[in-house]
């Protein structure tokens, strides 16, 4: 447990998965974006320079990992 996550002890826990195919600024802004309107993600941070992604869920009810997978298989990267 994160120091964090004291203060919230029923704080959902954030995803974080590489990514392969972030080829530009671009694809990291698409890629941030697109995961920040999935339903049950509070916010998403996108590095280009490790290939990872984090996925902070919101409070009410988290994004699942499966469709955060899946949504960045179809935006054409890969996990």
């Amino acid at each position: 447990m994160h120091a964090a996550d004291d203060d919230h002890p029923n704080a959902l826990a954030a995803i974080e998965l590489d990514v392969r195919g972030l080829h530009c600024a671009g694809c990291v802004a698409r890629l941030k974006s697109m995961l920040e309107h999935l339903p049950g993600v509070a916010s998403a941070n996108v590095s280009f320079a490790n290939g990872r992604v984090r996925v902070e869920p919101s409070a009410a009810s988290g994004a699942e990992r499966d469709a955060i997978v899946a949504l960045i298989e179809s935006a054409g990267f890969y996990v």
